[in-house]
């Protein structure tokens, strides 16, 4: 990469602005590791199909179900987002409160950009269940202080490290900037 010399603090601004905006979406769109599930993700939904039907009363659908015994009102989840508040300043909070709001599950990630007391505050009721990801060190005692002590219904996916984002590593912006 050409070296140059910026010298307008404006243009700089805009410059290091981009390269963040890139950086970002890079990170949004890539999935974990050589993105092998969110692949395969993507590959088993297009083979769902609706399959419509004609002449039935629609008046009263009931998408609802439960989830390890928590009601939501439809069979998805809001799954785990590290770092939210690059694309919303209330990050994980606003997640919560728009979960609660549609009535389904959302699951925070360790390294959630919000304080768990504040996501849990972000609720609509105390009784909205929030799931809780855990990443365990392999050193047990560093991960004993993690799980949170709310009275809500938590779920502990236990992982051993987080995802790694190759696709994000392998960005031009990641590449060209980060080991000049």
């Amino acid at each position: 990469m050409k070296s140059t010399t910026c010298r307008s603090n404006s243009v700089l601004k805009k410059l290091i602005l981009l390269l963040i905006l890139v950086l970002i979406g890079a990170y949004v769109a890539s999935g974990a590791d050589d993105e092998f599930s969110k692949r395969e993700n993507a590959r088993v939904y297009r083979k769902l199909y609706l399959r419509p039907r004609i002449l039935r009363d629609v008046s009263a659908v009931d998408s609802s179900t439960t989830i390890l015994g928590k009601k939501c009102t439809m069979p998805v989840y809001i799954s785990p987002v590290g770092l939210a508040k690059l694309v919303h300043p209330d990050g994980e909070c606003a997640i919560a409160a728009a979960c609660g709001k549609e009535g389904i599950i959302e699951v925070v990630n360790t390294v959630s950009s919000m304080p768990i007391e504040d996501i849990m505050a972000a609720r609509v009721s105390n009784d909205q269940p929030i799931f809780w990801q855990l990443y365990v060190d392999k050193d047990l005692k560093k991960s004993e202080g993690s799980t949170p002590s709310s009275p809500s219904s938590f779920l502990l996916l236990l992982t051993e490290h987080p995802g790694f984002r190759e696709a994000c590593r392998e960005s031009w912006c990641f590449r060209n900037l980060a080991y000049s």
